[in-house]
C-alpha cells in the first residue's frame, strides 16, 4: 500500500532547516516534545529486519476493530514510511498517540527500558499466538533464576524470559566496574544473597539465606543491555545518575561468562553491537539520542531526532 505521511498537528512542527544527509536510508524523526527517547528507540527497532517481517503482517489493521489502537499496525506504518523515505526525517505523531491511548506516555520524559518493556508488553497484548511467540525469541533471553538455600541444601528453579539484561554500574564498595564484559560477570556469577536478604525456604518453612543464579539456556539474536546509570543518592533521598566512564566492545561473546556451558555448541557465537541509546543530562531532566551502526560498511551514525550525522567508532566510545 502506499501511505500518506502520517498525520500530524502541523503548529508542533519544529521551524528548523532539512538536515544534511550523509547517505540514503537514515532518516530522523520529528520530536513533538519530550519523545526523544521514543525516537531513539524507536531507530533502534528499524534497523531489525526480522522484526519488520512480522510486523509486515499487520499493514492491514486486524485484530482490532479501531487502527488508532493497534501498535504493531502503527509500527508498521511508521516503518514504511521511513523506509520510502530516501532522506529528511518523518512524523511519528500518529504512533504517539496510538500508545497514549494504551497508557504509554511516550510524550513524557521516560527511562528507556522503561519505555521498551511497556511497548514490549502492549505488543505481546495485542500480536496473534504465533507473532508473540516469534516476538519473544527474537528479542528474551531464556533463563532458569535457580536458588539453593542453606544449610539444608534444598533448592527451587523458575523459568524465566529477560527481555533485558540490567547490567550493574557499581561495586559493592561503591567503585564503578572497569567494563561492561566484568560488569557481566558479576550479574551471571552466583550471588550469596546475605542474611539482609533472607528469602523463605519451602523445605524448612522459614527465612533463609540462599544462593541465587540466573542460569542462562539460550540467547536471543537480539540482547538488550541495560546500563544501570541511575541510582538513589541516600544522603538526600532522590535519585542521582553516575557518569564514571564505561567501556564495551563492538563484539561480545555472552557465553564466556557462563562456566557451566563451557560444551555449549553456541559458545563462539558472537553478538555485534548495532546500537547504544545515550541519555545526556542528569537524574531529573536530560535528552535521548541513539548510534547506529551500518555492519554493511561497519561505519555508525548519530541520530539525534531530526538529526544524522556520521560519527567514527572512538566517537561511539565516549559515550559511555
Amino acid at each position: 500500500p502506499d501511505y500518506p505521511e502520517l498525520d500530524m498537528d502541523k503548529s508542533q512542527k519544529p521551524l528548523i532547516p532539512e538536515p544534511d544527509y550523509p547517505e540514503l536510508g537514515y532518516i530522523g524523526l520529528i520530536n513533538h516534545g519530550l519523545n526523544c527517547c521514543l525516537n531513539s528507540l524507536m531507530q533502534t527497532l528499524f534497523r531489525i529486519d526480522d522484526l519488520h517481517k512480522l510486523l509486515q503482517q499487520h499493514k492491514d489493521s486486524r485484530g482490532l476493530e479501531d487502527p488508532e489502537m493497534n501498535v504493531p499496525h502503527q509500527l508498521y506504518k511508521l516503518f514504511y514510511t521511513m523506509k520510502d523515505k530516501a532522506e529528511g526525517y518523518v512524523s511519528g505523531y500518529s504512533l504517539i498517540n496510538c500508545l497514549m491511548k494504551n497508557g504509554i506516555q511516550a510524550n513524557e520524559e521516560l527511562d528507556a527500558d522503561e519505555l521498551l518493556r511497556q511497548i514490549f508488553s502492549v505488543l505481546k497484548q495485542q500480536l496473534d499466538d504465533n507473532s508473540k511467540l516469534a516476538l519473544l525469541e527474537l528479542f528474551t533471553l531464556s533463563a532458569e533464576d535457580f536458588m539453593r538455600f542453606v544449610p539444608c541444601g534444598h533448592h527451587e528453579v523458575e523459568q524465566t524470559r529477560l527481555l533485558t539484561i540490567p547490567v550493574p554500574f557499581l561495586q559493592p564498595n561503591d567503585l564503578p566496574y572497569q567494563s561492561v564484559e566484568e560488569a557481566l560477570k558479576v550479574f551471571f556469577r552466583i550471588q550469596n544473597l546475605g542474611s539482609d536478604n533472607m528469602v523463605y525456604c519451602q523445605k524448612c518453612k522459614k527465612t533463609a539465606t540462599a544462593y541465587q543464579e540466573c542460569r542462562v539456556l539460550a540467547y536471543p539474536p537480539i540482547v538488550c543491555l541495560h546500563l544501570k546509570r541511575f541510582t538513589l543518592d541516600y544522603n538526600t533521598g532522590r535519585p542521582k545518575k553516575l557518569y564514571d566512564y564505561m567501556p564495551f566492545p563492538q563484539e561480545i561473546n555472552f557465553w564466556s561468562f557462563h562456566g557451566q556451558h563451557a560444551d555449549c555448541p553456541e559458545k563462539e557465537q558472537l553478538h555485534s553491537l548495532f546500537s547504544v541509546v545515550v541519555h545526556s543530562g542528569n537524574a531529573s531532566s536530560g535528552h535521548f539520542l541513539v548510534y547506529t551502526r551500518n555492519q554493511d560498511e561497519n561505519s555508525w551514525h548519530r541520530i539525534n531526532d531530526t538529526y544524522v550525522d556520521t560519527v567514527s567508532w572512538k566517537d561511539v566510545q565516549k559515550t559511555f
